[in-house]
This record gives C-alpha cells, structure tokens and sequence, in this order.
C-alpha cells in the first residue's frame, strides 16, 4: 500500500517524464560524452577525462547555445519569388477573343494535318535538320514538359512562352557561331 501511494504521489512527474535525481542527469552525459563509441583503452584515464568532461560540463552550463540560437533567429534570407509564379505580368489579352480564337484553330488544324511518322523519319538527324527545329518550336517536348506540367493555375503563361522562345534563340545563335 505504501508503494503504490508513492507512485500515485510521483505520477505527474511519471506522466510528463521528469526527472530531478542528478545522479540520473550525469550519467546521460556520460553517455553523451562517451557516444557510444568505443572507448580507447590504449590511453590511460580517457572514460575517466570524459567522466570529467561531462560532470564539468553538467556542473557549468554553457550559455553560447541561445546566443546561437539569437543570431540565426536575427538572420536575413531572401528566398526571393517562387519560380512558378513566373513574370508579373498584366492579364489583359494581347489580341481580341475572336482572332485569338481563329489563330488558335488554325494553329490546331495544322497540327492535327501532319503525318507524325513522315515528320519522325525526316527529323531524325535532331539538330542537323531544319524540320526539326522548327517543329520543336511549336510543339511539347521532354526538354519543357516538366516546367510546363508544373505550372500553377494562377500563373501566367506568358513567362513560359517567352522564356521558350529565348531559349530557342540562344539555340540558334550558339549554332551559327560554332
């Protein structure tokens, strides 16, 4: 009986697992300070200087760890804009709806009308061939799909189309130089 009042007398202490015994405390730094490592017997007194490092260190605690912790909180870092939110550009249309419309059609059209395996056997030869600059201008490929697929609905895609198309000119421009 005197056993279990004890324990119901300790139980908010059993609960939030806290402990007062110092004797408890030093020996987690002996172990924190021994590591799990293996001890190096060679030497003489190294489980002793480390028993002494710790209850040195257990007696005197060392006051750097919150300035430390100030000065990465005083830290500035610029994340800078996120990269799918592309240019701020205005949303007002470039065009009227209705031309917009018959461009979009007849843009669509002309890509429906092309044979897929005629234009696969004369692009073969990549950037050696013309056909296949041209058509990797106006169509999806495995080099954009990633950033294009991973656009956020918000975002406007004129940042996209623009940056393809500077990509293609610097394309160009490196392969007349070269």
């Amino acid at each position: 009986m005197r056993s279990t009042q004890r324990i119901a007398n300790n139980a908010w202490s059993l609960l939030h697992n806290l402990n007062t015994n110092t004797a408890e405390c030093y020996n987690s730094l002996v172990a924190k300070f021994v590591g799990a490592k293996r001890i190096n017997f060679s030497q003489k007194g190294s489980y002793e200087i480390r028993c002494h490092a710790a209850a040195v260190s257990f007696n005197n605690p060392a006051n750097y760890h919150k300035l430390i912790q100030l000065y990465k909180k005083k830290r500035i870092r610029c994340a800078g804009p996120d990269f799918n939110y592309g240019l701020n550009i205005d949303d007002n249309p470039d065009m009227e709806r209705d031309s917009y419309e018959k461009l979009k059609n007849t843009f669509l059209k002309n890509l429906y009308s092309v044979d897929i395996a005629e234009v696969e056997r004369n692009t073969r030869d990549q950037s050696l061939s013309e056909l296949w600059i041209r058509e990797r201008k106006i169509r999806l490929t495995a080099s954009n799909f990633g950033r294009i697929f991973s656009i956020k609905q918000k975002t406007i895609t004129k940042y996209y189309i623009f940056l393809t198309v500077i990509l293609k000119i610097t394309y160009l421009h490196r392969k007349t130089q070269s």
